[in-house]
């Protein structure tokens, strides 16, 4: 039963981790607040909400989906 808590656990920051370089915030947000409702790290939890929550503002100021810039070929 331990191990497959712990199981969990792992999966569900590995799941915000992967929408959030993946410039998901808001599917990084939802599984940070499914952590906050499943009492999974609550700590941790409000942490990487507060993360994705910065990721989705920046994006917002900037007018931009993504961080990356589209590459410029000199000479073409």
């Amino acid at each position: 039963m331990k191990k497959t808590i712990k199981i969990n656990n792992i999966a569900y920051r590995d799941l915000f981790v992967i929408y959030y370089y993946l410039d998901m915030p808001v599917e990084a947000k939802n599984i940070a607040q499914r952590m906050l409702e499943k009492n999974i790290e609550p700590k941790e939890a409000n942490t990487l909400l507060k993360k994705a929550e910065a990721l989705e503002k920046l994006f917002i100021e900037n007018g931009r989906q993504t961080p990356h810039f589209p590459i410029e070929l000199i000479g073409e």
